[in-house]
């Protein structure tokens, strides 16, 4: 369901539903949640662990991790977009790479 809590476990990647709102809470307050961050020229990209599912369709796993591209100006490149969600540890940090690539592969232009 969508707006459902989680927390990770101990390994840092693996997601556990906390239906403990006060729990939840507490855990999202004193634990890191930062998958990578990077700074490229002016950019910064950072992804996340959400904590609460963002898939809104409600028909797939949940989703919640989160890259985005922080700076004023715009980077777009055809489909290329400046924030990404995943249901994964693993792919929020591929695509974390990824963003971070066509960044600097942007900056270079």
């Amino acid at each position: 369901m969508t707006g459902d809590k989680y927390i990770l476990a101990p390994d840092g990647r693996t997601p556990i539903a906390e239906p403990d709102l006060l729990k939840w809470a507490e855990w999202f307050e004193n634990h890191d949640r930062i998958v990578r961050q990077d700074h490229v020229g002016d950019y910064f990209v950072s992804t996340v662990f959400l904590g609460l599912d963002h898939d809104w369709s409600q028909k797939g796993p949940p989703v919640l991790w989160e890259s985005m591209i922080f700076n004023s100006g715009v980077i777009r490149t055809g489909d290329d977009i400046q924030q990404r969600r995943y249901t994964s540890y693993d792919d929020a940090l591929a695509g974390h790479e990824a963003m971070v690539e066509r960044v600097r592969m942007a900056v270079k232009s």
